[in-house]
């Protein structure tokens, strides 16, 4: 049983080289997401919607400052709210990508490459800057600490603890959070059933469910309403005038009933123009997850009815943000990235010469795998919202020869 628990958990074998791609990589990816940072930063607060999020929670009805918030005020006077939000923001980006670049260089190939550099993935922060000063770098930052939980610290208790710990955190920034949470857990949940056996499931599975229900109950307890929202912003006016300002669509959703943001949803869903272009998003996003599952052995995991169950009830729960959310780009963004961990994670590492993939077997096929890449990278970006409500937009080659707008 132990046996089968390393051999799920491995980790890569780095060679020299790659150790010095992993590096160049890391501060390839922190200079990039600090282009993105000085970008917002520039922008702070009246001029940038995403900053709402930042100083405030208005997710799912509930209207309180959040945990990013909160912190920003109550240190106002020893750091600037603006610096502290950046910066947090930078970090967990950074800190996102260089958890990929370590964990895409122990299997390296053309999937790979695709998930790092991904318009939609990755790199949507930085194609539409909106994106970037959002939480949801806070909540794939859990994810993939809590997977890193699992596969590194041997004491089992520990390393639930640190997970339980990793989602409050979250799920104070932001709500949607929690739904990630049973993907993040699947990891645990294969260690321990080839440790422990089918029985230690169970309290795993009930835990969690006494868990979430918790803060699901502590959220509505705790919830604020409109009032508290018109308080929150003249609180964040006194120390910023021109914050809040104008803006329809900043805080549309405070005082909603679940009812009316279901309303909502469905009238969103019904238009084709915006279900098509972000159906075509969320399948290009896939793509390179979809590369990674034939002839991978990834099935070999699942090897039990209720691991199998557990999969398909933590994918369901990372589906349903699509069902409750707007900005369908971004929910698109944090489903993509939260299922690339698990997979990623899952897939066995490679190591030696032939480790560089499929498309590095012949000169064809390498160069065919390139202008695969290459194609994929850059025809195409989405963003989480745009004034035509069409979330797929024409990427660097059409903006090259003059063919977007």
């Amino acid at each position: 049983m132990q046996g089968a628990a390393e051999d799920i958990f491995a980790a890569p074998a780095f060679t020299p080289l790659r150790q010095r791609w992993a590096l160049g990589l890391s501060i390839f990816f922190a200079l990039l997401f600090l282009v993105g940072a000085i970008a917002v930063w520039h922008r702070f607060p009246d001029e940038f919607y995403s900053w709402t999020e930042l100083m405030l929670s208005y997710a799912g009805g509930f209207m309180r400052r959040g945990l990013l918030g909160e912190l920003a005020w109550q240190l106002r006077h020893v750091i600037s709210p603006q610096l502290l939000l950046t910066a947090l923001v930078w970090l967990a980006h950074t800190a996102v990508a260089i958890w990929f670049v370590r964990l895409v260089l122990g299997r390296p190939g053309l999937a790979s490459l695709m998930f790092l550099f991904s318009p939609a993935l990755l790199l949507l922060p930085l194609y539409d800057f909106e994106a970037f000063a959002r939480k949801d770098a806070f909540i794939v930052l859990a994810v993939c600490l809590s997977i890193s939980a699992a596969r590194h610290v041997r004491a089992l208790g520990l390393a639930i603890a640190l997970i339980i710990l990793a989602f409050t955190i979250a799920g104070l920034i932001h709500e949607l959070a929690f739904f990630y949470m049973p993907l993040a857990l699947v990891p645990i949940a294969l260690r321990l059933h080839h440790t422990r056996g089918p029985r230690a499931l169970w309290p795993l599975a009930l835990g969690t469910a006494a868990y979430l229900a918790l803060m699901l109950g502590f959220s509505i307890v705790f919830k604020g309403d409109a009032g508290d929202g018109a308080l929150m912003i003249e609180t964040w006016r006194q120390l910023y005038p021109g914050a809040f300002s104008e803006w329809p669509g900043a805080f549309g959703f405070i005082g909603n009933s679940l009812g009316q943001g279901l309303a909502l949803q469905a009238f969103f869903v019904g238009r084709f123009q915006s279900w098509g272009a972000y159906g075509m998003g969320l399948l290009l996003t896939l793509l390179p997850l979809l590369l990674y599952l034939p002839g991978r052995g990834l099935d070999r995991h699942f090897d039990h009815r209720l691991l199998r169950i557990g999969l398909v009830l933590a994918i369901v729960s990372a589906l349903m943000p699509f069902v409750i959310a707007g900005d369908w780009g971004r929910i698109i963004n944090m489903f993509g990235l939260s299922l690339g961990a698990l997979v990623l994670s899952l897939r066995p590492t490679e190591a030696g010469p032939d480790a560089d993939g499929w498309w590095r077997a012949s000169p064809g096929a390498f160069w065919a795998g390139w202008a695969l890449f290459g194609l994929y990278v850059l025809s195409w970006r989405i963003r989480h919202s745009s004034p035509e409500d069409i979330a797929l937009m024409p990427g660097t080659i059409f903006l090259i020869f003059g063919l977007a707008p």
